[in-house]
This record gives C-alpha cells, sequence and structure tokens, in this order.
C-alpha cells in the first residue's frame, strides 16, 4: 500500500520476510547506518545486515539501542548525535531504523534532525510499531517524564513491516500491541473488529491471522494519515485512549514501575469510553474486546490527583481548561469532542487503584 504524503508517497510492504532483502524499486544509497533496537538486532543481525547491503554502499557501524523510554529521554541526544558524527554521515545519506516504538521515535527523530533530515527507512520489529508507531511520520523524545513532548513529523522514504519479525516477541510485547490494535480496530468499525475477535477467539492461530489483521490496523491508519497528516484534524481520531493512556505511562514511568505503552492504551480506551462514550452497548462491546485479549481492566498506580492534572495540562490536546478528545459514538463512528479537565481526571481515577 501506499501512503500520500510530502514531500513524496511512502510505500508500506507487509508481509513475512521482508525485512531480509529490499524490494524490489527501492532507492540505494552510498552511506548509511542501521539504529536498531539492542535485541532485535542479535535476534535477526544476518537478515539486517543482509537488508542494509542491499540498500546501501558502505555500511557504517550499527548503532545500537536498547528499548524502552530511558532511550527516549531528551537528555541522550547529543551522545546520539555524536555517534552519527563519528560515522560520517552526510545529507545524501540514509537511517535504516529497526525497533519497537521508544526505538523507532529516537530513530527517526535522529534522522528528521540530523543535517536538517536525511532519509530514514523504517522496520518496526513489535506488534504495536507495525500497526501504530511505525506509520505516520511522527517522531520525538520525552522531556522527564513528559511523554513527547520534543519531536517532528519526518515521513520516511519506504516503511517494511516483516510480521515474521513478530514471531519472536515477548508476551508482554504482543499484550502491548494488542492494546493499539483493539483501539484501530473498534475506530475502524465492525470488520476490523471481527478479525480481532476471531484472533482472540483462537489464539493458536494468532500468526495465521496476525498479517490480516496487521494489514488491517495499517489501512485505516494509512487513510487517516493520508487525510490529515499534519494532525489538523481527522488524524486527532487516532488519540482515543491516549489521553488517559499517556497519564497512566508518565506515572508508572515517575514511579519506577513502567507499564508497556499499548497495555497503558488499553487502560485509557476502557475508562475513556467509560467515562465518555454515552452507547452502552458500544461501552460493552469495547470492554468485551479488551477483556478477551487479557488486556487489564486498570492499573495498579495510587491516584495522585495533583500529580494527575499536572500531567494532562501538558497535553498537547489541550485547550485552555477543555481537551479535544476522540470519542467512540458506535464502533467505526469516531467523534472530535471538547472535554473538561474535571471529567478526564475522574477518567484517570477510574484507571486507577
Amino acid at each position: 500500500m501506499w501512503i500520500a504524503g510530502q514531500p513524496r508517497a511512502v510505500p508500506v510492504v507487509v508481509g513475512p520476510g521482508v525485512a531480509k532483502a529490499p524490494p524490489l524499486g527501492m532507492p540505494r544509497w552510498g552511506d548509511g547506518v542501521m539504529v536498531a533496537d539492542r535485541a532485535v538486532y542479535a535476534l535477526h543481525s544476518d537478515a539486517l545486515d543482509s537488508l542494509m547491503s542491499g540498500l546501501v554502499d558502505r555500511v557504517a557501524e550499527p548503532l545500537e539501542l536498547d528499548a524502552g523510554e530511558d532511550t527516549k529521554d531528551a537528555a541522550n541526544l547529543v551522545n546520539l548525535w555524536s555517534e552519527l558524527d563519528r560515522r560520517h554521515l552526510d545529507r545524501s545519506s540514509v537511517l535504516v531504523v529497526v525497533g519497537g516504538g521508544s526505538v523507532l521515535d529516537v530513530g527517526a527523530f535522529l534522522a528528521a534532525t540530523w543535517l536538517r533530515g536525511i532519509d530514514l527507512v523504517v522496520v518496526p520489529s513489535t506488534l504495536l510499531a507495525q500497526v501504530d508507531a511505525g506509520l505516520g511520520g511522527k517522531c520525538g523524545v520525552n522531556l522527564g517524564h513528559a511523554k513527547n513532548r520534543v519531536g517532528a513529523i519526518w515521513q520516511p522514504r519506504v516503511i517494511l513491516a516483516d510480521v515474521g519479525l513478530l514471531a519472536t516477541l515477548p508476551e508482554e510485547e504482543v499484550a502491548s500491541g494488542m492494546g493499539e490494535v483493539v483501539k484501530t480496530a473498534v475506530l475502524s468499525g465492525p470488520e476490523l473488529t471481527a478479525s480481532v475477535k476471531r484472533l482472540a477467539a483462537d489464539p493458536s492461530s494468532t500468526h495465521g491471522n496476525l498479517g490480516t489483521v496487521v494489514h488491517g490496523c495499517l489501512q485505516y491508519k494509512a487513510a487517516v494519515v493520508e487525510e490529515d497528516e499534519r494532525e489538523s484534524g481527522r488524524r486527532a481520531v487516532l488519540n482515543l485512549g491516549h489521553t488517559v493512556g499517556h497519564v497512566i505511562e508518565s506515572t508508572a514511568l515517575a514511579a519506577g514501575a513502567p507499564i508497556p505503552h499499548g497495555v497503558a492504551v488499553a487502560m485509557g480506551l476502557r475508562a475513556e469510553t467509560e467515562a465518555l462514550c454515552e452507547s452502552g452497548a458500544t461501552c460493552a462491546e469495547v470492554s468485551s474486546l479488551l477483556d478477551s485479549l487479557n488486556l487489564p481492566a486498570r492499573s495498579e498506580l495510587t491516584f495522585q490527583p495533583e500529580a494527575v492534572r499536572d500531567l494532562l495540562l501538558r497535553d498537547k490536546k489541550r485547550r485552555q481548561d477543555e481537551f479535544v478528545v476522540p470519542v467512540l459514538r458506535e464502533l467505526g463512528e469516531p467523534q472530535l469532542v471538547d472535554v473538561k479537565l474535571d471529567k478526564l481526571i475522574e477518567a484517570c481515577r477510574s484507571a486507577m487503584s
């Protein structure tokens, strides 16, 4: 599939084995470096080295990063830029970024900022990244515990979503991905939601059905991003569950007990739907789907109203004392509504102990 974008459309290649070799028609670069999740590179180094050889004439030493929010701290940027400088990348070089959401965020931000922007190839290696974080061009880093306070929109030249990489995912990474899968499914409507239900009903068929679900999620997100690349309108529906989810994620990070992004989004999706959706049937449908995938209803975090208020006031969706929040009217029919701060604080309360 292709995503319309600036300055060019972005091809998205989905399927098993697509990370082993560049697809036909890919550009070739003189110089390049791979920015990779350390654990993913250890498991798939042969395939990833082969990919680099197929894309780049002179391949620099890989820049390996640990997964997780610590890697996304803005304080790391100077060292990371220095590592790129040591590898002598120029404006015609390419960064090939391989990993889950945190590594993709940092790697893409490095591409967006190095020499005012160089080419980027994205290889998402987790379910969460393949259905969400790897597509759309958003990238950024955290400022302390404030998520994604510094960032950019920088579209890759190509996205390679190799579902074969998902076979080595640990269970907690699959759960994190499923949070975003459910979010995208209920935004898309009954057809994709039914595919996710089939996945939940027969876990033994996960790898057979997962490609279909990933493709469906990517199709939905691609259509939204095409319509609103800069998030000035419709693209904000993709924030479903994220207002409360980001508060949970930031609170857990501050407490030294991180919660995976997709799991926090699942809790946020449930809390926001219960607090804001006017359709009891839709609310029950969302809760049932989350339960079928064993996604938790709430966190064990202690609710601290002032800390929650402070985190919400830093949210990018805030407009004075109101927030533009996506809410489901029914499956496949999200709408953007203005929600008061106090209402969101109560939704956060319901997602914590």
